[in-house]
């Protein structure tokens, strides 16, 4: 095995951070049928494994904030969260203090973050894709 297979890449570490986000965000109220879909659909468009996926289930904690660099890319995780805290159809006060807090640790813009939330609630509850959903927001 070659020192590079013993370190992830940046990307890597950052995809990991963001989907144990998901996984603290749902395990709030408990992990229902619904988020495991969103987090094992998400994970797989990331390009983690059900192997990868079942050891941030297993310890979210572990997993550091590594917030993206492009605004588009910090716009589609604040949409994973939302995606998230909506789809068990119930949301709690501390799922959207989460969802502030993660967008705020992502590097989304403060004095954006309320507003940018409401928006997205609302493309989430019309099933827009985040492309979409993030598209709206940057135009």
């Amino acid at each position: 095995m070659a020192i590079v297979d013993f370190f992830e890449s940046g990307l890597k570490k950052q995809v990991k951070g963001h989907v144990s986000n998901l996984v603290k965000l749902s395990l709030i109220d408990g992990l229902t049928s619904d988020e495991i879909e969103l987090l094992e659909n998400i994970a797989s468009r990331l390009g983690l494994t059900s192997e990868e996926l079942e050891e941030i289930k297993k310890a979210p904690e572990d997993y550091a904030i590594n917030p993206p660099v492009v605004l588009e890319d910090k716009y589609k995780r604040l949409y994973h969260l939302v995606q998230m805290m909506l789809v068990d159809g119930f949301v709690d006060d501390s799922e959207i203090a989460i969802v502030e807090k993660y967008g705020i640790g992502i590097g989304v813009p403060a004095d954006k973050l309320n507003l940018t939330i409401s928006h997205m609630i609302g493309f989430a509850a019309k099933d827009m894709s985040v492309d979409e959903a993030v598209e709206m927001i940057l135009n």
